[in-house]
């Protein structure tokens, strides 16, 4: 008889620090830890391609998490009393010149800092993590949910390939005009 296969998961430390970050709440109600026992819960589920990375992990209450299932469902971080703005689980693109320069998720609050997950364009790996005051959050693009950001970037970068390609048939214009003249 084998072993039984163990389900892999988020290490205890990522529980802790997903549940911190959340403020030991339950994400979709709102429900404190001291009123119910509280779960982390995979945003985009495993099953789906999500990642055991803390940027798919929220807080939810086993209530919560069982009517939920395998449904994706975004948290909404709204019922939290003490985080009036509801930054904290936003994803972000900071721009420069009208384009995004970096992109990231809010993943914690120290009063007015917010601490920022960023991910790499090319790859969508995580990188560092960088402080940030709230007036310069609100000065980047925010979106609520992960499919939003996703959506965006992809708007980007298909108007720069356009853009790309305008610019390299102006050149090769330029070129056979050159040589039509001499």
């Amino acid at each position: 008889m084998g072993k039984a296969k163990r389900r892999i998961g988020p290490s205890a430390a990522v529980r802790i620090r997903a549940m911190k970050r959340d403020r030991f709440r339950c994400t979709y109600c709102g429900i404190p830890g001291t009123d119910a026992e509280l779960e982390v819960d995979h945003i985009i589920p495993v099953a789906d391609g999500g990642s055991h990375h803390i940027s798919n992990l929220t807080t939810a209450c086993r209530k919560c998490n069982q009517a939920k299932g395998t449904k994706r469902i975004e948290p909404t971080y709204a019922s939290e009393p003490d985080k009036p703005d509801g930054f904290v689980g936003l994803f972000v693109h900071f721009m420069k010149d009208g384009w995004i320069q970096y992109q990231g998720r809010i993943i914690g609050r120290e009063e007015d800092t917010y601490l920022v997950q960023f991910y790499s364009c090319f790859d969508g790996t995580p990188n560092i993590v960088k402080p940030y005051l709230a007036s310069e959050i609100r000065k980047a693009n925010l979106y609520a949910n992960h499919e939003e950001w996703l959506a965006a970037f992809d708007r980007e970068w298909e108007l720069r390939m356009e853009i790309r390609e305008a610019r390299s048939a102006e050149a090769r214009r330029r070129r056979t005009c050159q040589r039509s003249t001499e």
